[in-house]
């Protein structure tokens, strides 16, 4: 799978999450647990968020460790929204990994209701 396939393969899908909660955990446990393998912090609030988080990295990257960064609304390229240190993911891994996700779905009964947000962030993911 080329990038430019798992991008327009990654539009088709369905904006909704249909499939609930136990068809996320499905296909999370097919593809290995990836959410268990990272530690994570979430920012939420009104304002602030992107120079707090920008604060964090640099905090966490001169402590020595190696930090991730996910904004949804980065950019209509979902590589753009998604940072580890100061790198977007190359293009083939990204592929690889779309098509790890995109396989995965396909065995679970309509995989393709799973939101596109979650399958953005997990598709592109090195961690799958």
């Amino acid at each position: 799978m080329t990038y430019n396939n798992a991008v327009k393969h990654l539009r088709t899908l369905k904006a909704d999450a249909t499939g609930g909660i136990e068809q996320i955990r499905s296909a999370l446990e097919m593809l290995g647990s990836p959410q268990k393998q990272i530690k994570s912090i979430r920012i939420c609030g009104d304002a602030g968020k992107t120079s707090c988080a920008q604060m964090l990295i640099s905090i966490l990257s001169e402590s020595g460790y190696k930090v991730g960064y996910y904004c949804p609304h980065a950019s209509d390229d979902p590589r753009e929204s998604i940072r580890i240190g100061e790198k977007t993911i190359p293009h083939a891994e990204f592929a690889d990994t779309a098509k790890k996700v995109f396989d995965t779905l396909s065995c679970l009964p309509d995989g393709r209701s799973l939101s596109q947000s979650w399958l953005r962030t997990t598709a592109s993911s090195p961690a799958t």
